[in-house]
C-alpha cells in the first residue's frame, strides 16, 4: 500500500493558489464574507463560524486481473491504441471495494467479489482547468476467477483482455516517451505515463502478481 508523492508539492500548491482565486467569497449560511486562513486551507466566516474547506471528487481506478492477464479499457475519448484501467467516481455513502465492484460491472459488465478488492495507492489529480473539479485518485487491484468477456457501456469504446508481457512492453514504452501523444506515433499498446496511477498499477501488478 502506498500513496504516489511525484510532485505532490507543487501541484497542491498551485492548486492551492486557484482554490484560492476561484473560491466562494460569502458564506452560504449567513451571506457574511468569508476570510481566508492559509492554517489548513480554509475560509471561514466571521460572523456565524462556517469554515470552508477546499472540495475534490473520490475516485477510483481499478486494474481488473487474472492470472497473468489484467483487463484495461479504452475511453471513447482516447486515441485507438491507448488504453488504462477502469475508473468511476465513488457514489455517496459507498466504499472504495463497493465503487470498485458497481464501476466495473456498469463498464464491461464483470462481477467483482468486494473481498477480492485490494487498495494499493492513492494520488491527487487535476483542478487546473476551468470548472474542473480535482479528483482524489483511489487506485486498487481486483482479482476474478476467470477471463470473462467484457460488455461495454456508451463511455469504453473496447476492453479486452492483455498478458503481462505486451503491459510489461508497453509500459517501457511510456517510460521512454515524454508524451503519450509521442507513443501514438510509435506501434504497439499504449498505456498511460508514469505519473499516472494507472501507470502504478500496471507496474506492480507486473511486478508483483503471478
Amino acid at each position: 500500500v502506498s500513496t504516489q508523492s511525484t510532485g505532490s508539492s507543487g501541484i497542491n500548491a498551485e492548486y492551492g493558489k486557484q482554490w484560492y482565486q476561484r473560491r466562494v467569497r460569502d458564506c452560504g449560511r449567513c451571506r457574511e464574507e468569508l476570510v481566508y486562513h492559509t492554517s489548513g486551507r480554509s475560509s471561514r466566516c466571521g460572523s456565524c463560524a462556517q469554515t470552508y474547506f477546499p472540495r475534490y471528487n473520490p475516485v477510483v481506478i481499478m486494474l481488473v486481473v487474472c492470472g497473468d492477464y489484467c483487463l484495461i479499457g479504452r475511453n471513447k475519448q482516447f486515441p485507438s491504441r491507448m488504453f488504462s484501467a477502469l475508473a468511476g467516481f465513488v457514489d455517496v455513502g459507498e466504499s472504495v471495494e463497493e465503487a470498485v465492484v458497481r464501476e466495473v460491472l456498469e463498464e464491461v459488465s464483470i462481477t467483482i467479489e468486494q473481498e477480492n478488492v485490494r487498495y494499493i495507492t492513492s494520488q491527487f489529480w487535476g483542478g487546473f482547468r476551468r470548472n474542473y473539479s480535482p479528483e482524489l485518485m483511489l487506485g486498487c487491484i481486483a482479482t476474478v476467477p476467470d477471463q470473462s468477456v467484457a460488455t461495454c457501456n456508451e463511455e469504453i469504446a473496447e476492453a479486452g483482455w492483455f498478458h503481462k508481457e505486451e503491459i510489461a512492453a508497453a509500459l517501457e514504452r511510456a517510460r521512454n516517451y515524454k508524451t503519450s501523444a509521442s507513443a501514438l506515433k510509435g506501434e504497439g499498446l499504449v498505456v498511460p505515463p508514469p505519473f499516472a496511477t494507472a501507470h502504478t498499477l500496471l507496474q506492480l501488478w507486473c511486478d508483483t502478481y503471478s
